[in-house]
C-alpha cells in the first residue's frame, strides 16, 4: 500500500480548459466525456489505484460540485482495484469570500497545511486531464534514487500533440537543463506529461519565495519549475514512452477518439491509450439489423440507435434516430440525432439535439454547427431549441 507519509499524492482538477469551449462550457476539463464511457479524470484515477495509492487530495474550482458528485462515491468500476480516499480541496473561504486559485502553484501553497498535516517526504503532482496509462510507483522510485529536487515526467511528441506546453530541454545525465517554447512544427521535443514528483521540503521552500514575490507567476511549468532550476536546484527528467496525449483543443479530443478506435482495429501498438475493457462499451465491427448498421464503432450500452453508425464513438444515453448516418463522429452523453440526419467529422456535446434532416459536417461551412476546430465541428445543446427528435434515450 502507498505510505502518504512519504509521498502524497495531489491530483489538480480545478482547470476550465477554454480551448474546449463549449464543450466545457458547464463542466470542469477533467470531467470532459472521452471513449463512450469514461471522463478524463478516469485516468488519473486508474492509474492512481493501480499504483496502490490509498489517499488522493483532489484541488477543484471550475465546476467543482460536478466533480465532486463524480468521485464522491469513487466510481463502482474502481471498486475491484482497490480502496483509496479522495480528499476534496476546493477554494476556502476568507474573510467571508473565496480565496480563488489563480493558476496551480497558487493552488498548492494555499493548500501547504492540507499537505503538512501529512507529513510527507515527497509530493508526487498529477493533473487530471491527460490520457495515459502510467505506474507512479517508478517515477517516484526515479526521483527517490535520483537525490533531485524536482522529477518531471517527460514524453516525445510532435509540436501538435501539445502545442501549449513548454518544452523540456535534457543533458546526457537525464537532467532538465531548461524548459521554454520552441518553432512550431512537426519535430518531436520533450513535453512535461503533467506527471512530477517533488522533495516536499525544496518545494515548499519555493513556493513560499513565489507567494511573496509581486512579480512571479502561478504557474508550476511556467513560473515554479524554471525558477527552481534559476537557483541551481537539481531537476531530474523520467523519460516515458507510451501514449500519451494533451486534450487542448476540439480537434484534439476527436483525434484521440479516433485513435482509440484505430487501436481497436489493431492499428498500431501505440495509437490509442490502453483504458482496459470497460463493462458498459463494446467495439463493434459490423452489425446489421431491421433498423440500424453499425462498423467500426465503439457504442455505450444505455444508447439507442435506429441509424447508421461508422467509425465513431457513441456514449451511454445517445439516440441515434432512423435514417440518420454518422461517421468519424463522436456521440456524448444523452446526445439525440433527429430521422435523417447527417453527422460527419464533428463531435455533439453532451445533450445536444440535432433536428430531423440537419447537416453537421467539419468539412462543410454551410452545415449547422457551433465552430469547426481544423475540419471537426462541434455541436452543443443550445443551439437546438425547439428541435423535435423522436424516440426516448434508452
Amino acid at each position: 500500500m502507498w505510505n502518504e507519509m512519504e509521498c502524497l499524492t495531489l491530483v489538480l482538477a480545478a482547470g476550465r480548459g477554454k480551448g474546449l469551449s463549449p464543450i466545457t462550457q458547464d463542466r470542469a476539463k477533467a470531467l470532459v466525456s472521452f471513449g463512450g464511457a469514461y471522463r478524463l479524470l478516469d485516468f488519473v484515477l486508474g492509474n492512481s489505484l493501480r499504483s496502490g495509492i490509498g489517499r488522493i487530495g483532489m484541488l477543484t474550482q471550475y465546476g467543482q460540485s460536478g466533480v465532486a458528485g463524480y468521485v464522491d462515491p469513487m466510481p463502482a468500476r474502481y471498486t475491484t482495484l482497490g480502496e483509496t480516499q479522495i480528499d476534496l480541496l476546493p477554494p476556502r473561504i476568507v474573510s467571508g469570500a473565496k480565496a480563488y486559485y489563480t493558476g496551480d502553484a497558487d493552488a498548492i501553497w494555499k493548500n501547504a497545511d492540507y499537505i503538512q498535516k501529512h507529513t510527507p517526504r515527497y509530493l508526487l503532482i498529477l493533473t487530471g486531464e491527460h490520457i495515459y496509462t502510467m505506474e507512479y510507483g517508478k517515477v517516484v522510485q526515479a526521483h527517490r534514487d535520483s537525490g533531485a529536487a524536482a522529477t518531471i515526467a517527460v514524453t516525445p511528441a510532435p509540436y501538435r500533440r501539445s502545442p501549449y506546453g513548454a518544452a523540456v530541454r535534457v543533458d546526457g545525465d537525464g537532467r532538465v537543463i531548461g524548459l521554454g517554447s520552441e518553432p512550431q512544427g512537426n519535430a518531436v521535443r520533450l513535453v512535461p506529461m503533467g506527471v512530477a514528483v517533488f522533495t516536499w521540503a525544496a518545494l515548499r521552500r519555493h513556493l513560499l519565495w513565489d507567494s511573496t514575490d509581486s512579480h512571479s507567476g502561478t504557474d508550476m511549468e511556467m513560473d515554479v519549475l524554471p525558477d527552481m532550476l534559476g537557483m541551481g536546484e537539481d531537476v531530474a527528467a523520467y523519460l516515458y514512452d507510451g501514449y500519451w496525449r494533451e486534450i487542448s483543443s476540439v480537434h484534439g479530443l476527436w483525434e484521440a477518439n479516433m485513435e482509440l478506435l484505430s487501436a481497436l482495429q489493431g492499428a498500431g501498438a501505440l495509437g490509442a491509450p490502453c483504458i482496459g475493457k470497460h463493462e458498459n462499451t463494446v467495439f463493434v465491427r459490423h452489425y446489421l439489423s431491421d433498423n440500424s448498421q453499425i462498423r467500426n464503432a465503439l457504442v455505450a450500452k444505455g444508447s439507442k440507435i435506429n441509424g447508421t453508425i461508422s467509425n465513431s464513438v457513441v456514449s451511454a444515453g445517445a439516440y441515434i434516430a432512423k435514417d440518420a448516418h454518422i461517421a468519424r463522429s463522436v456521440v456524448m452523453p444523452g446526445a439525440r440525432v433527429g430521422k435523417g440526419a447527417l453527422i460527419r467529422n464533428a463531435i455533439l456535446n453532451e445533450g445536444a439535439v440535432v433536428e430531423d434532416g440537419a447537416v453537421i459536417d467539419g468539412a462543410s461551412l454551410d452545415s449547422v454547427h457551433t465552430a469547426i476546430s481544423r475540419g471537426v465541428a462541434i455541436y452543443a445543446p443550445d443551439m437546438a431549441a425547439g428541435a423535435s427528435v423522436p424516440g426516448k434515450a434508452g
